[in-house]
Order: C-alpha cells, then structure tokens, then sequence
C-alpha cells in the first residue's frame, strides 16, 4: 500500500465520519452461517448510489471496515467488489470465531439508509483444553496473588476452582467505606465459598491457612473436563522463639540450653551467640507443625568459665531464609564460684581423705596435711580458743585445788 492510498483512505474516512455523524437504527437483519475456516460474501444493495458513500462496518465494537471498495481495517483476509454498480459484496476468506458477530452496509442518502448482516461462525465442538500461571506459586503471609486458568473449546468451556483437600476459598474483598473512619477510608471483608467460577482467583491478605492446592476444571460438555492444579506455598517467620535452660550454674559445670523456633516455614535456621561471640551448637531437630509449619529445636552445651560480671547473656537467633526475616531470643545465666571442698562419700574412703581418730576428714585441694607444719595450712580444726572470764577463773580454781593436794600428800 503506497502513500497515495493511506492518505486517500484516511481522507474517505474523515469526510464519511463527518458526513454521517447522525445514523438511523438498522431497518432490517439477515442471518449468514458459515462454518469455521471457510470464506463467506455479505452482500448489501444499494440503488441510485451516485453521488452518495456506501460504509461497511461492525456494530458491536464500532470498527469501520471499507468505505466503498477501500478496505479501512488492516486484515489481508477482508476486500470489497462492487458489482453491477449497485451490489457491494464483502468478502472474508478463512472465517474465524472472532469475526462472529454483526456486519451493517450503510448509504448515506436521506433518509440514511441501512441493512445489517449478523454472521454466524459454525465451529467444530472442540473439548476444553486449559493453561493454567503460574504453575505452582510461592508468597508471603499478607500478599496478594491470581491464580489464572486459560480455558479454550468450543462451546467457550466454563471453568470452576476448588481446593482439593476440600477446605473453603477464603476472600477478602475491599470496601469504600461511605463516610471515612480517622484516617481509614476502606474496610476489608472476608467470606468463604466452596467453589469459585470464573478464570481468575484472586486470593489477597494470604494466610497460613491458605496454603495447599487449588484445581482449575474447565468444562464444556464435549468430552471430558480438563482438570489442572497450582499448589500454593505460604511461607512465614517462627510464631514464637523462646531459650530455656539453667538459671543459675558454678565456674566448671557443664550446662545444656535448649533454644526452640515454634511454627515456621519454611523451617527456621538457628544459630546462638554468648557473650556476642558465635558458638557451634550441635545439628538441630525440625519437626512438623500443624500442616504447613514446622518446629526447629537447637542444643547448646558447653562449660561454664569464670567471669568477671557473675552474669552470661546467651543469644538465640532463629533465621527464615526465604523472606529474610530474623526473631532473637536472650537468655541470662548466672555464674557462682566453684566449691573449694570436695563433698565426702561416706561409703568410700578416698585417698585424699586423712584420718584423725575416728573422724574422716576431706583434704582440701592443695593443703597442708602435716599438722606439724602449723596449722594455717592444715586440714586440721584450729585449737578453740575461749576467752570467756568465767571459765579462766574455773581453770584458776581447779589449778589451785591440784596444787594444795598436792602440798597435803607430802606433809
């Protein structure tokens, strides 16, 4: 097509659509069938036509088709022949489903003369065939998704969701409240249904409960219904991270802490830090947890050293890797001094143990157990020392009574 013919079509149609700003409703109908793929020819008459346009067009979406035998569309499969100079015929060659519908020949005489043609497209039965996106989907907690399911056939095949455990769709639909609330103009409703026609679903502030799989059944009564299924994925943070172990512990003793990750998914990855210093905890344990979560349990042992603050700040930190969120948990344990004895067994006599008439006493760790050696290294009970002045005076009494008898035997 040259420029000569653009600009020649463009101009037909400018001067047509001005020219015919005011059209009558169509004055008759005739139905044409043809079947799929083959051509057909609607013919439209027009006597004394000299001087006036002749326009075919569509009335159900208002595209012009040709003005006179210029064809305005650009489909290789339209053209316009006049004939006798008085019947136009338009022509389509290989009909096809979308050219189904109304076709109006119009003259532009007065009264503006019109005839309308309504083309029947006889398509072979064809069963349902369905494409569903994505095939399967992972979100977040509190997004928004649509399910797609394309449906061809003919008859159009009507599609239908449901869930395959049998669980209701739950939807949330967004209202424009009429007089707004503070700052809230829109209000959120949910309702639950069984099934859900039409080939989008949308699901909006997803949740846990939402997870799982969701058919698509395109039918049509030809054939079998074609059936396809999009498994959703809902993932979350733990619902709760919590450390539990010892209170209290002495320098030297071996402790154990636990550290559990409550219900996430996927399952959480956890690492624990003491004293802001990662430490190696050994493999942990992931559990089910209702019908999507899962349970992580960490262990963490280790012996307890001295510290100068009496106190140990231990940190669990559960990770979800799929939407990057991080939940910690702090524990504090409180470190006492060690023992300085060693706690006697009084079945076992240890080598450690010295004997002092009949009393076993425990050596302590590093001392003294000459008593010759003095006794502030000694394991032995220091001498009681009593300065009561009673009893000095009951000392210097008996002394003095010994003394006297003593005086009387030699005399």
């Amino acid at each position: 097509m040259n420029l000569l013919q653009r600009c020649l079509r463009k101009a037909l149609l400018v001067c047509f659509v001005a020219g015919w700003s005011f059209c009558q409703d169509d004055q008759s109908i005739r139905n044409v069938s043809v079947p799929f793929g083959s051509d057909v020819n609607l013919t439209c008459t027009a006597h004394e036509t000299e001087g006036h346009w002749v326009r075919w067009d569509r009335t159900d979406n208002g595209y012009i088709i040709a003005i006179e035998t210029h064809v305005i569309v650009e489909d290789p499969r339209i053209s316009v022949d006049l004939v006798d100079n008085a019947t136009w015929i338009l022509q389509i060659q290989g009909v096809q489903a979308q050219d189904r519908g109304p076709y109006r020949c119009t003259v532009n005489t007065t009264p503006i003369a019109t005839q309308t043609i309504y083309l029947e497209v006889l398509e072979v039965p064809v069963a349902p065939s369905i494409v569903v996106s994505p095939a399967n989907a992972t979100v977040q907690e509190r997004s928004t998704i649509s399910l797609t399911c394309y449906a061809t056939g003919y008859p159009k095949p009507t599609v239908t969701w449901t869930r395959e455990d049998g669980e209701p769709i739950h939807q949330w639909i967004n209202h424009t409240l009429p007089f707004p609330i503070g700052k809230q103009d829109t209000r959120w409703d949910s309702h639950s249904v069984k099934s859900y026609e039409g080939e989008t679903l949308r699901l909006a502030r997803i949740s846990r409960r939402d997870a799982g799989s969701y058919t698509c059944s395109a039918n049509n009564s030809v054939g079998p219904a074609d059936n396809e299924t999009i498994y959703l994925t809902v993932v979350y943070p733990p619902a709760l991270i919590s450390v539990s172990g010892p209170k209290k512990a002495k320098v030297g003793e071996d402790v154990t802490f636990f550290c559990k990750a409550k219900d996430s998914n996927p399952a959480a990855d956890i690492s624990w830090m003491i004293e802001g210093k990662p430490r190696h905890a050994v493999v942990p344990t992931v559990r089910k947890s209702g019908s999507t979560g899962y349970n992580t349990i960490s262990k963490l042992s280790f012996t307890v050293p001295a510290v100068t603050s009496g106190v140990m700040m231990l940190t669990c930190v559960a990770v979800n890797k799929e939407i990057g969120t991080k939940e910690v948990d702090t524990y504090i344990l409180h470190i006492m001094e060690a023992d300085k004895t060693v706690v006697k067994d009084s079945d076992v006599r240890h080598p450690n143990e010295v004997s002092r008439g009949r009393q076993m006493v425990p050596a302590m760790i590093g001392a003294d157990i000459n008593p010759k050696r003095g006794r502030e290294n000694s394991v032995y009970p220091p001498r009681r020392k009593d300065h009561t002045p009673a009893r000095s005076a009951y000392y210097n009494m008996l002394a003095f009574l010994r003394f006297f008898g003593l005086l009387m035997h030699f005399h």
